[in-house]
C-alpha cells in the first residue's frame, strides 16, 4: 500500500515540477524529450512481455491473442 501511495505522490510532484519548467525549455528539446520518453516506454513494455515469454509453454496463444485483439481493436 505504500507503494501506492509513494507512485501518487511521485506523478503529482513530478507533473508540479514539469508544469513549472515547461516554459523554460525549447520545443525542439521538448519534443525530443517526449520522444525519448516515449521510446522508453515502449521498450520497456516489449520487455515486460518478452521475458516471462520465454517461460510459457504456450507461444503461439500469444501471437492468436495479438492478432485477435487487433482485428477487435
Amino acid at each position: 500500500m505504500f507503494g501506492t501511495f509513494f507512485n501518487v505522490t511521485m506523478i503529482i510532484l513530478g507533473s508540479l515540477i514539469g508544469s513549472l519548467t515547461k516554459k523554460y525549455i525549447k520545443p525542439a528539446y521538448h519534443t525530443v524529450l517526449m520522444q525519448a520518453i516515449g521510446l522508453s516506454a515502449i521498450v520497456i513494455g516489449i520487455h515486460a512481455v518478452i521475458k516471462p515469454l520465454d517461460q510459457s509453454k504456450l507461444p503461439v496463444l500469444f501471437i492468436i491473442s495479438l492478432a485477435i485483439g487487433g482485428i477487435i481493436g
